[in-house]
Order: C-alpha cells, then structure tokens, then sequence
C-alpha cells in the first residue's frame, strides 16, 4: 500500500498539507481500517507479479472495538477501483476490503 498526502483533487494551494496524515490497521488477512484526513491510497503492483484490487470500501465508525458501518463507497469514490480517498477537508473513517489476482 502506498500513501500520498497531497489530495489531487483538491487545488494545492488551498491544502493545509501539514495537517494531513493517517491511521492504517490491519484487521485481517486483506481488511484494513482507515481513518485520517488528506490521505490517498493505492495499491502497486507486488514483486512477484500479484495485482491488488479493492473489493469493498464502507465509511463507518468504531464503537469501543464494534464497527457500525455506514455509507457504502463505489466506483465514484474509489475511482474505479484504482485508490481510497480520505478527503482533505474532512476526517473519515473508512474500511477496506481488498483482493489479490494475476
């Protein structure tokens, strides 16, 4: 997973860059919790060839060490599947579910 903090979406100048960053938790072999604001990730190629692809992205919250889901993310949000946005302007969490192929 590669993490960039300038929001491409979001003209640079009006980003508070340093105010940026995040939380990445794995909670299981290809789910991982993210929370954070300014944040984008992608998933490069691995060395051996596999591809990454993202099969579900919920926004939510966690309640003591409950997930309450919320709105369910598409291709809109995720651009086709290509990253996991966490908007510059606003904190959200979100989860992830991904999936390997070849």
């Amino acid at each position: 997973m590669e993490a960039r903090f300038v929001d491409p979406w979001t003209p640079k100048q009006s980003q508070q860059i340093a105010s940026h960053g995040g939380l990445i938790i794995q909670t299981g072999p290809e789910e991982f919790i993210v929370a954070g604001k300014g944040m984008t990730l992608t998933f490069p190629d691995r060395a051996d060839g596999t591809l990454t692809g993202i099969e579900s992205v919920q926004e939510g919250r966690l309640v003591g060490e409950e997930w309450q889901g919320g709105r369910w993310l598409n291709g809109d949000q995720t651009h086709q599947g290509r990253h996991i946005r966490l908007p510059p302007d606003d904190f959200s969490i979100q989860r992830i579910r991904l999936y390997s192929y070849r």
